[in-house]
């Protein structure tokens, strides 16, 4: 792709450029989930680059739908039948490697990095997340934190509990608030929220070094340690 300034964009979204032939060259498609809280700070970025290059259209193709379940369902139908967009927002590493890249549909980012200097920006850690077969393919723009439990402060004091702090006090203040009549002390919404808690239960059991190694393949979904995560979080 040649369009004017399209990877100034494209780099601010996170977004990934795919290997299907251009589309017009005054067009800029934006895929992503992002709405609602997210919304005003994707449509500033859409505004500063309308402002940078006025001849170029963007278009903001927004899938709503927590953790972008309905976007990459809807992704998934475009890719396979050859209408991929210019770009598109998703999750670093294995989300974008073992679908897209593996398939041959996206373009290597590596020139742009080496271009703007981002290979020493960014952590290696976090660039050896975003590469694959020798190529670079997605450009981080934030950083989600998905172990976030929200609580009612006012609640707890008034059960006589205090904000636990690890998986075993966690599941022990569960305990002792159903002793106290509490019969569901953890309220979950939409399905997406199960993997995360998934993920956070497996970090804090795990920790950094294994949970990582969980994902390279060095420890088994099999191994003692894995098989401890899921019981813990049944």
């Amino acid at each position: 792709m040649n369009r004017p300034g399209s990877f100034f964009l494209a780099a601010a979204l996170a977004s990934l450029f795919v290997t299907a032939p251009a589309r017009a060259q005054d067009k800029l498609e934006i895929f992503s989930w992002w709405a609602g809280d997210e919304g005003p700070a994707l449509k500033a970025l859409i505004d500063l680059y309308s402002k940078k290059y006025p001849g170029i259209q963007v278009i903001n193709s927004t899938v709503t739908g927590g953790s972008g379940v309905n976007a990459r369902a809807v992704l998934k139908t475009r890719m396979l039948g050859g209408d991929p967009p210019d770009s598109f927002q998703v999750h670093a590493g294995q989300e974008l490697i073992g679908t897209w890249v593996v398939a041959n549909r996206m373009e290597d980012l590596s020139d742009l990095f080496k271009s703007e200097g981002w290979t020493a920006q960014f952590p290696k850690g976090l660039i050896a997340l975003l590469s694959a077969r020798n190529g670079i393919w997605s450009v981080p723009v934030n950083i989600h934190r998905s172990n976030v439990m929200w609580y009612v402060p006012a609640n707890l004091k008034k059960w006589g509990v205090s904000p636990p702090k690890t998986v075993d006090e966690f599941l022990a203040t569960c305990k002792t608030l159903q002793g106290k009549g509490v019969q569901h002390p953890l309220a979950l919404g939409e399905n997406w929220t199960y993997n995360h808690l998934w993920e956070s239960v497996a970090l804090g059991v795990l920790g950094p070094e294994d949970w990582t190694a969980l994902w390279t393949g060095k420890l088994k979904f099999n191994d003692p340690k894995a098989v401890k995560v899921w019981a813990t979080f049944a």
